[in-house]
């Protein structure tokens, strides 16, 4: 099978640590507001604005073209004796990212809605989306957290075994994927996961540069 060029790969491997670039922007943008807290007021004027919106957009994107870095990293690593680990890394990843994306649409076009309607006087509607995102939506997104953790991980250990990047870039990779699938509501852990994403790939961007060097 013939491999895909260097370039490529590394093309795909930039998508990395531009996810986390956009995630963070797009949690700045909207000012780390997701569901509806204890302030539905502020929910609401949050929510309705052309910020919100544009924030929920980046914050898919981010999601999606962290597809082509994952395979990358995959490509990267089936060379070695690691094509196991990194098989089934890759395939934790992809499941982990997608199942979620339907909670992340909820969000991104219904809270405007509710919010307008909210501001309009249905005092009651903001809670619908807490209830469909934290429940049936759960059905969805919680095993796509475990699948992505499991893939983090398992990539993050081919990485530090292969000696394809250098052993602290699996270490944070594997990281960010614990932070970014249970620290849901906490605008620290979020920011921080994305921040692992932004500096693991580049140790991986760096690694491949060093054998086509």
């Amino acid at each position: 099978m013939q491999l895909p060029s260097k370039k490529r790969i590394l093309l795909c491997l930039w998508t990395l640590p531009l996810a986390g670039v956009l995630a963070i922007l797009s949690l700045l943008l909207r000012r780390y507001v997701v569901l509806p807290g204890e302030d539905l007021a502020e929910w609401a004027q949050t929510v309705v604005s052309s910020r919100f919106i544009l924030a929920q957009y980046l914050y898919i994107v981010a999601y999606v073209i962290a597809f082509f870095g994952f395979w990358a990293l995959y490509m990267v690593l089936m060379q070695r004796r690691v094509e196991r680990l990194a098989f089934w890394g890759f395939m934790g990843t992809i499941l982990g990212t997608g199942l979620p994306l339907t909670t992340l649409g909820l969000v991104g076009y219904a809270s405007p809605a509710l919010g307008r309607l909210y501001l309009q006087g249905d005092t009651h509607l903001p809670q619908v989306i807490t209830n469909i995102a934290m429940g049936s939506s759960m059905v969805m997104g919680l095993p796509g957290a475990f699948f992505y953790v499991g893939g983090c991980i398992l990539l993050g250990v081919a990485v530090w075994k292969s000696g394809a990047s250098a052993k602290w870039s699996g270490a944070i990779f594997a990281l960010h994927g614990l932070l970014v699938s249970f620290g849901f509501g906490s605008s620290l852990l979020l920011t921080l996961s994305w921040i692992c994403l932004i500096v693991s790939g580049f140790g991986f961007i760096q690694g491949v540069q060093k054998e086509t060097a």
